[in-house]
């Protein structure tokens, strides 16, 4: 199940540092298929694939935040645990890394040694608890479609071919359920108990504004803010795909060799 969970597309037996990637809503680790070849020999990256998502999508999805988080904290600690690992989270991938890295803690002693988050406000922003907290769940699909072209979520090819729709939206369905108890109900921990390590945030310029300080009160660790080019899916531009990889790999170099 570890394998399923945490797909890492190329192994790196030597590398000193994991990188674990938390993708957005109704993405799987194939999000990341392009960075492995963009990081250097020391960093070997693992993508968090949930059930219901890319070829797991026969899967029934959880509808349950703690759930998801248990068993992603689980994995980490069964196969990442041998070595310092950082988490990089988009969107939804944002607000989960910060509550599997809340449990690891709370579970296992054990937390990732950089946070990357991007895309989204912590989840005790009020700018995130100014959005109404809706029943995705039970939304008939009609409806379902339309919150998703109103978040920007969904491609028009996928909203355009009722095969791809059909396998979409599930994983959807269930990712937005997962911000809303994530934004909602779970307490978050880490701004009661935050964490030591550094926090990085992603900007991209051309986002919606999201709350970008609220991160700061995540860690008792270096704080910083890196601007790039582009709107909420910026990553997945070529250029800001090995500026990101190109960051991660100097952060990780300097960590190892840190004394």
């Amino acid at each position: 199940m570890t394998d399923k969970l945490l797909t890492c597309r190329l192994q790196r037996p030597e590398a000193k540092v994991r990188l674990i990637c938390f993708p957005w809503a109704g993405a799987g680790g194939s999000a990341f298929t392009r960075w492995p070849k963009l990081l250097p020999a020391h960093v070997e990256l693992l993508g968090v694939t949930l059930a219901g998502r890319d070829n797991r999508y026969k899967e029934d999805c959880s509808f349950s935040a703690r759930h998801v988080a248990d068993v992603i904290a689980a994995a980490v600690h069964s196969r990442c645990s041998d070595k310092p690992f950082f988490f990089f989270g988009h969107s939804l991938g944002a607000l989960l890394c910060q509550e599997v890295a809340a449990t690891l803690r709370a579970d296992y002693g054990l937390g990732p040694a950089h946070v990357y988050v991007s895309g989204e406000s912590p989840p005790h922003s009020t700018t995130l608890k100014r959005r109404p907290k809706k029943d995705y769940k039970s939304m008939d699909e009609e409806s379902l479609v339309k919150e998703l072209k109103k978040l920007g979520c969904i491609t028009s090819n996928v909203l355009e071919n009722r095969e791809l729709l059909a396998i979409y939206l599930p994983a959807f369905r269930a990712d937005l359920t997962l911000v809303d108890q994530i934004v909602y109900d779970i307490p978050c921990r880490l701004k009661a108990t935050p964490l030591p390590c550094p926090v990085t945030v992603l900007e991209a310029l051309e986002d919606d504004p999201f709350d970008i300080q609220g991160w700061k009160t995540m860690t008792t660790g270096e704080f910083r803010v890196k601007q790039v080019a582009g709107g909420h899916f910026y990553m997945k531009d070529p250029f800001n795909e090995k500026l990101l990889c190109d960051l991660i790999a100097a952060d990780a170099e300097a960590y190892v060799n840190s004394p």
